[in-house]
């Protein structure tokens, strides 16, 4: 009888740690695909941003080689989707640098629009170059972030 009872302890043990175990494999799974659908949700938060910024960064160049600053509104509506959604906040998550550089860039875009039949010329020309510089950076670290 003692062995009907060690036996079956044995196999309550054996048991609790086998559903112990399998409980902490399945949650530690589901942590995994978060985190890999977190950073495929930023790497296309990312693409399309970067997109948006380097259309309009040439865009920007052909108006300054002529020496010229822009005459209508610059649209941003990857920008616009992605702010008013609230996705882009997570991409402080990943890098907090390149989400104040992102949200800087498109604040220059902003005073682009806003300014440019008031401001000085060397003003917005000013921005339109920091747009520029801006976006090379954000390009680049899109690019590393597509190969992590």
């Amino acid at each position: 009888m003692s062995s009907g009872l060690s036996q079956f302890l044995l196999d309550l043990v054996n048991g609790v740690i086998g559903a112990f175990v399998g409980f902490f494999l399945a949650v530690l799974l589901q942590k995994q695909t978060e985190k890999k659908d977190a950073k495929k949700k930023i790497q296309l938060v990312l693409t399309s941003i970067t997109d948006e910024l380097k259309e309009i960064s040439e865009d920007l160049k052909h108006f300054l080689e002529k020496g010229a600053i822009v005459s209508g509104e610059i649209y941003v509506p990857n920008w616009e989707a992605v702010f008013e959604s609230g996705i882009i906040v997570e991409l402080i998550d990943y890098d907090m640098k390149i989400y104040s550089l992102v949200i800087e860039t498109y604040n220059y875009i902003r005073r682009i629009n806003d300014e440019r039949n008031r401001a000085p010329r060397d003003m917005i020309m000013e921005y339109m170059n920091t747009v520029i510089k801006n976006t090379d950076i954000v390009s680049e670290y899109s690019e590393q972030f597509r190969r992590k």
